[in-house]
């Protein structure tokens, strides 16, 4: 099976608790004004790769440092066949790590509405300890640790995520990371609101001009 995935990263610090392996998929059919990845929006064939090797990727970090993994996008459940396979190998991952390693979570974001996730989308999102649903709205942009907006909703759907959840929503949100990659700058993470249009004009100031910012089409 394949998937078209955006770009995989490790570590990622602000995306759920801990240090934890990132996973974007590639294309989006429902395009939230505002969303901070229109880079993602268009399916990508030449972005194609084989679940397996999405798992070998997983499974080449070191397992003390990995304390969860991040499902973004684009918007994962455009692919159900690719997300079913990756679901059950992260739970097959999971079931192979050595033992006294603390246990992984799996976050999973969708902008289907929380109803879907609880309804017709459980089976596909079985496996998963947490799922962030619900589209950004950008009128509604909100200050939450993992919401984009006061609209979406986080659902706990595992012992563990309730555990390792149950103070999201009042932690103030993390810092955004910033990598840089094959000639390209990027970020990771909810911005605030506010946030890129004063990151577009710090680096205008400066004389950097932006070429294709992520978050504009």
């Amino acid at each position: 099976m394949d998937a078209q995935i955006s770009r995989l990263h490790h570590p990622v610090s602000v995306l759920g608790p801990g240090r934890r392996a990132g996973i974007w998929f590639q294309g989006c059919g429902i395009r939230c004004p505002g969303c901070v990845s229109v880079d993602t929006w268009r399916p990508d064939p030449g972005s194609t790769v084989p679940v397996a090797a999405v798992l070998d990727w997983l499974r080449s970090l070191a397992g003390s440092e990995v304390d969860g993994v991040t499902i973004s996008g684009g918007e994962p459940t455009d692919q159900p066949d690719a997300l079913a396979e990756l679901m059950r190998g992260l739970a097959g991952w999971r079931a192979e790590r050595p033992s006294g390693l603390r246990e992984p979570d799996v976050l999973v974001y969708t902008g289907r509405e929380p109803d879907w996730v609880r309804g017709d989308g459980a089976r596909l999102l079985a496996g998963a300890d947490a799922v962030v649903a619900g589209p950004y709205d950008a009128a509604r942009a909100g200050t939450a640790a993992l919401r984009g907006s006061d609209n979406q909703e986080l659902i706990t759907l595992t012992p563990l995520g309730a555990r390792r959840y149950a103070d999201a929503d009042r932690l103030p949100r993390a810092a955004v990371q910033v990598e840089v990659s094959d000639g390209a700058v990027w970020m990771i993470g909810i911005p605030l609101p506010g946030d890129l249009a004063a990151v577009r004009q710090a680096v205008t100031d400066r004389g950097v001009h932006l070429r294709g910012p992520s978050w504009q089409t």
